[in-house]
């Protein structure tokens, strides 16, 4: 494709010239190539036994044996060693990528009439491994979790770009963003009827994206005073404003982001409806007085390890859940991975008995349609939503 150069400039300069074919041969440990055929399609580096090739992006995998097993995105610098594309050889696996990433907005159209943002591609769940695309408005935001498909992603991304027609493109990559097109990496769109916008440089899209869904459910529990903790732009306290709530109030750090969650406000028509605290939540919630009838509580995500996780959600549910009484309802979403739905709800539940609170399950609000998961992945961490049961 000729436009590579100019659509990826910084990125691609400097690696070799694309190939649509596979390029070398893995031989892959057989206890692993049985976990990736019951749903986990990646392989770590202890778990290959050899590789030929040149190291080009795609390669032939065998067994121990010499039984050929699939195709695999090979990736040597990276632990996740190599990524199952298919279970049989495969010719053109970059063909398959674009077949399947076409295949995926597809089924977006169908799911998500008329939705103004939404997940195109969410990686291996769609079949193209480590590649995730959110459109918000007229622009993309394109997330690659593996660089050895950069110099491809031009030819990848060919059919999404003139299927799409967006005006602004953002690449991210290990950390780094880079606008590919368009003159602003501000990107204006609906949710529901609600004008917002995200910086596709600046903002935590990833999180942003998977909380859509969420904050368009949570409408359903809308009441009096609601509390939007760790907000990230707010969203979950516009929606509520706008669902009736008397006073949504926002709570997260920065002066630029208390000024940009009430410009929504008043885009929207609810400045007299939304109030913008610019406070550590933790740091504040240690000190208010004030009691609410919806606290959301959806710390930004962290690598932690399942017992630092839980610790945290601990000391997170016992300075939040003092702020809600009898009926009023409370959600709250792990901020590990690590720390499953199940162990996290039995860790708020301890904190209510301390509290003098019994909590009701109503609903596990899990990132939506657009973020599929392969049986037998792990699910990504829900919003529980619970109502408030006084026992004291």
């Amino acid at each position: 494709m000729h436009e590579r150069d100019s659509l990826v400039p910084g990125f691609a300069s400097a690696l070799p010239a694309p190939a649509v074919t596979t390029t070398g041969k893995v031989v892959i440990k057989r206890h692993a190539l049985q976990r990736t055929r019951g749903g986990m399609p990646w392989v770590a580096a202890s778990e290959v036994v050899s590789y030929e090739g040149d190291h080009g992006p795609f390669a032939d995998a065998i067994d121990e044996t010499g039984l050929p097993v699939g195709t695999v995105l090979w990736d040597p610098g990276s632990d996740l060693r190599a990524r199952l594309i298919a279970t049989a050889r495969t010719r053109d696996p970059l063909g398959l990528l674009a077949t399947r990433l076409e295949r995926a907005e597809h089924r977006r159209r169908h799911d998500l009439k008329d939705a103004g943002a939404c997940r195109l591609c969410h990686g291996e769940a769609d079949g193209v491994p480590g590649v995730f695309i959110d459109r918000f408005g007229d622009a993309l935001h394109v997330d690659v979790d593996s660089p050895v498909l950069l110099p491809w992603l031009a030819d990848l991304l060919a059919g999404t770009l003139e299927r799409q027609g967006v005006g602004t493109i953002v690449l991210r990559h290990a950390g780094r963003t880079e606008r590919l097109r368009g003159t602003t990496s501000t990107a204006h769109y609906l949710d529901g009827g609600l004008q917002l916008a995200v910086d596709l440089e600046a903002d935590d899209v990833r999180r942003l994206s998977a909380e859509l869904d969420a904050t368009r459910r949570l409408r359903s529990w809308v009441r009096g005073r609601t509390l939007d903790l760790f907000a990230n732009g707010g969203a979950f306290a516009l929606h509520q404003a706008d669902a009736g709530a008397g006073l949504s109030t926002v709570v997260d750090v920065g002066a630029a982001h208390q000024a940009r969650v009430m410009g929504f406000a008043r885009d929207n028509g609810l400045q007299d409806r939304v109030e913008a605290i610019d406070a550590c939540p933790m740091d504040w919630l240690k000190h208010t007085q004030q009691t609410f009838d919806l606290v959301i509580c959806h710390p930004p995500h962290e690598a932690l390890p399942r017992e630092q996780a839980e610790q945290r959600a601990v000391a997170i549910a016992a300075s939040a859940l003092p702020l809600v009484g009898e009926g009023a309802i409370f959600c709250a979403r792990s901020s590990s991975a690590s720390l499953d739905d199940e162990r996290f709800a039995a860790a708020l539940a301890e904190v209510g008995t301390h509290l003098r609170r019994r909590l009701q399950v109503l609903a596990r609000l899990g990132p939506g349609p657009d973020h599929p998961t392969l049986a037998g992945t792990p699910m990504a961490p829900s919003i529980l939503v619970l109502r408030v049961m006084s026992t004291g």
